[in-house]
């Protein structure tokens, strides 16, 4: 990826807003793209698009991760270090990349004719859009970007609020490349 933005004009203002993109999703070229936006809901249970106009505009849903107690996790987890047992057994841990109907979303979001797909990185911990989510390292037919959890709230309320247009550039380049994992225990 080579640059990511998102802007947005609603009746409150303009305001440009931190992202970033969705690995493996479709890039925009330098221009980028201007459209209405419209909110959709969130991805859990799933989105229907035959609710919502998006045709021609920049579809906006809050991506919903999975948790799972503390417990849990480290009754599945190789390795945990907890020696004080400081963490509490029901604490919720957001589980980034359990999240169901994120890839189908972004194909739903584009057979309905949106031009671009915004998630809401919406029960993240913190206010992060550093997210990899490749969700099946495969290619989506769509660009789309990531906003962080309190931005969302701003973006979220610009939408509900009479509507807004946006900005969107996802720009990058794809070419062969040679790569490599490094492993390591401690």
């Amino acid at each position: 990826r080579e640059k990511s933005s998102l802007t947005v004009h609603g009746s409150d203002g303009k305001k440009e807003f931190a992202c970033s993109p969705m690995a493996y999703t479709e890039f925009t070229d330098d221009n980028g793209i201007d459209a209405d936006m419209v909110y959709v809901g969130e991805t859990v249970p799933g989105v229907d698009f035959s609710e919502f106009d998006v045709n021609g505009k920049i579809a906006v849903t809050d991506m919903v991760f999975d948790t799972m107690d503390f417990g849990m996790l480290k009754k599945k987890a190789f390795y945990t270090h907890d020696p004080d047992n400081t963490i509490p057994e029901h604490y919720p841990r957001v589980m980034p990349y359990m999240s169901p109907n994120i890839a189908s979303t972004v194909t739903e979001a584009r057979d309905a004719g949106a031009v671009a797909l915004v998630y809401i990185l919406k029960n993240m911990p913190c206010n992060w859009v550093n997210f990899l989510g490749g969700y099946g390292w495969t290619s989506h037919p769509l660009p789309v970007l990531f906003v962080g959890r309190d931005d969302g709230e701003q973006l979220r309320s610009m939408l509900k609020s009479g509507g807004a247009a946006g900005h969107f550039v996802s720009t990058g380049r794809r070419q062969p490349a040679v790569t490599g994992n490094v492993m390591g225990w401690l």
